[in-house]
């Protein structure tokens, strides 16, 4: 979450520090009877006795916020600016300490962002890493990571957290970061002066690897927060670490697609031409069908019927159909076997029934693809 730095409390300067209230009371000139007091900014006594009309109020403060006064005589314009320098430098040592700690925060988180990557397996498993990692240190009310397929494709949502007043594209357009199919290109923080587009701040970052802008990041904020640079650095540092994650999961995602399609295409080779074996073993057959090539390839009409459906999509006695036609076809083409004796070795005793399934086929009836080979 985000670092705030508070000034230290005058009472824990004067009262709670033992060394500087001696300091006060051994003021030279003063005999031990300070001529002034110090009282916090509500008033409260935190040193010295008042007496009833001071010669002087002198403020002390830091960054504009008042800790107290020192009320008094000569010393109390002194010891003022004294009390001031020395809340000065206890507010720098806070501020010192909370950026270190900020620091170290953004490095464990970018280190365990690191790892949590090596393990991602998508894009999409990237995305709501970033989103959650980016959550750990910067405000916001929602946050978006969005995709397109090509440099003019309109860019879609792929992770998204909180709810969006609007749609992130339409931020996007609002705070010129998406024009005419474009995505701005560099990082950029856009605060609006009121909240008509569903939002008060955005913080966006694109998607870049080797200059190609695929995508952006986009933090939303109802709140009027004022992002700061260093806000923007940690989202573009986690932003250079997803996109180099993402482009990695997608050339993975793709190349198990590819081993998976060879593999399918490989088994969806084997067992074609598996059950084409057994059809041609049994090509004359005319009992030879569904059950037999069933039992053949040791498997159950049902498993065939998934089977095909997904390989070929085709029934399997259509498959059988069609394997006997098309041999019948090429038998007509280079031999000169007549056409009853073709329909016989295909698997039909019946040559009439023959050519009125091969005409259904083809188009054309046996005697036409003899006629054209012979010409």
């Amino acid at each position: 979450m985000r670092q705030t730095f508070s000034v230290p409390s005058l009472k824990n300067l004067i009262v709670r520090d033992p060394e500087m209230a001696d300091l006060l009371r051994d003021i030279p000139g003063t005999n031990g009877n300070a001529p002034f007091w110090i009282e916090q900014e509500t008033g409260a006594l935190l040193f010295g006795a008042p007496t009833a009309e001071p010669a002087g109020v002198y403020d002390v403060e830091v960054d504009g916020v008042l800790l107290g006064r020192v009320c008094g005589g000569p010393p109390a314009a002194y010891i003022a600016r004294v009390l001031t320098r020395v809340a000065r430098q206890e507010s720098e040592k806070k501020k010192l300490g909370a950026e270190v700690l900020h620091l170290y925060r953004e490095i464990n988180l970018i280190y365990n962002f690191s790892e949590k990557l090596i393990s991602a397996v998508s894009t999409d498993a990237v995305a709501d890493m970033a989103l959650e990692e980016a959550g750990r240190l910067i405000p916001f009310s929602a946050g978006a990571v969005m995709l397109r397929e090509d440099e003019n494709g309109v860019p879609e949502v792929l992770a998204q957290t909180g709810d969006f007043s609007c749609p992130p594209l339409d931020l996007l357009r609002a705070g010129h970061l998406y024009q005419d199919h474009t995505l701005c290109e560099h990082s950029d923080i856009v605060h609006f002066s009121d909240d008509r587009n569903g939002a008060r701040a955005l913080l966006y970052t694109p998607l870049r690897v080797r200059n190609r802008t695929f995508g952006a990041v986009l933090l939303s904020s109802r709140q009027p927060v004022q992002y700061t640079a260093a806000d923007l650095k940690l989202l573009t540092t986690l932003t250079l670490q997803a996109a180099t994650a993402m482009e990695s999961a997608t050339q993975q995602e793709a190349a198990a697609a590819k081993a998976y399609t060879a593999q399918q295409e490989r088994f969806e080779d084997l067992f074609i031409r598996d059950l084409k074996a057994k059809l041609e073993s049994n090509l004359s057959d005319e009992n030879f069908a569904l059950p037999e090539l069933c039992r053949a390839i040791g498997i159950s009409r049902s498993q065939l019927f998934r089977k095909m459906k997904t390989l070929v999509n085709d029934a399997p006695s259509r498959f059988i159909r069609a394997y006997r036609l098309q041999r019948a076809k090429q038998l007509l083409e280079t031999t000169d076997l007549q056409v009853s004796e073709i329909a016989y070795r295909v698997g039909y005793k019946d040559p009439a029934y023959f050519s009125h399934s091969f005409q259904e086929e083809f188009g054309v009836t046996p005697g036409a693809v003899r006629r054209v080979e012979g010409e």
